[in-house]
């Protein structure tokens, strides 16, 4: 009995290159279907690398100019309250020069224009109060400055190239808007007898204790001290003493964090951080000799 082994060489070629046909339809129904040369990284590994890097660098790009799109819409929000405004102002500067010819006007003419002036600040105010992009205020005070809000914050870094100049590295620091300086009104604690024996036990205009209230000095000998949330600067009057705000302006170059000055109005100081935001802090004053 004999054994013999078929084979069908013609048919085994022909199935293998209609696979061959599959694959290849396979791949291009693939690219036409995503509209990409590239969809996997058997179709091209190092070419899939860089494209991953271009998307991200283009998307990155698409979002700067959705960005700016985004600011200049804000823009033109501002700009349009802010024609309002100068029309109001406009107005409101007609109604001045209207009511400055008092040969012609009465008092009801007078009357009029004040009415209509004060229409015209209340219009302003409402402008500068209700004016926002989304919940954002634009006009009431609220975005009037920058503060450094910290170190630490690590950059976005965007395709990461070798030798990549448009790409950062390193750290960042973060600017946000400020709002408000902590500041105190401080007047005296403290007396002191003057040059005739009669005892001041007054404070600053008529209210600080420790002043010649006639010239408003600090009398030769006496001394202004200012303490800071425990930190004390103290000022000794020479001959001549010294003026208030004299007094304020040494003790502002002392303290390098506040603004000080004198108020001559309530009679007393104004200490102010000259750093943006929360930074609470106590302070007093007192005159001695």
């Amino acid at each position: 009995m004999s054994l013999r082994i078929n084979n069908n060489i013609t048919s085994l070629n022909a199935q293998r290159n209609l696979q061959n046909n599959d694959a290849a339809v396979g791949r291009s129904l693939e690219r036409l279907s995503s509209g990409l040369r590239i969809n996997k990284a058997a179709d091209d590994a190092a070419g899939l690398v860089i494209s991953e890097q271009m998307r991200a660098q283009i998307t990155g790009l698409n979002q700067a100019i959705a960005n700016s799109e985004t600011a200049v819409s804000m823009v033109q929000t501002a700009e349009g309250a802010l024609d309002e405004v100068n029309s109001l102002l406009l107005k409101a500067r007609q109604l001045a020069l209207h009511a400055a010819n008092e040969g012609a006007n009465d008092t009801n003419q007078l009357i009029a224009d004040q009415n209509e002036l004060d229409n015209v600040i209340d219009a302003i105010s409402r402008i500068s109060d209700f004016t926002q992009f989304g919940t954002k205020k634009l006009l009431d005070g609220s975005l009037n400055g920058a503060s450094n809000l910290g170190q630490g914050v690590e950059r976005v870094e965007v395709g990461n190239l070798a030798n990549n100049a448009a790409v950062a590295t390193g750290r960042m620091d973060v600017d946000v808007s400020g709002f408000t300086r902590e500041s105190n009104f401080v007047t005296s604690t403290g007396s002191f007898t003057n040059g005739t024996g009669v005892q001041e036990n007054r404070l600053f205009d008529g209210n600080v204790t420790g002043l010649d209230l006639d010239g408003l000095t600090l009398q030769s000998g006496a001394q202004a001290s200012l303490t800071i949330d425990g930190s004390t600067r103290t000022i000794t009057a020479g001959t001549g003493g010294l003026s208030a705000n004299q007094i304020a302006a040494e003790w502002d170059e002392q303290f390098s964090d506040f603004n000080i000055s004198y108020n001559n109005t309530d009679g007393g100081f104004d200490i102010q951080s000259r750093s943006i935001g929360p930074n609470s802090f106590t302070s007093s004053i007192e005159f001695s000799r």
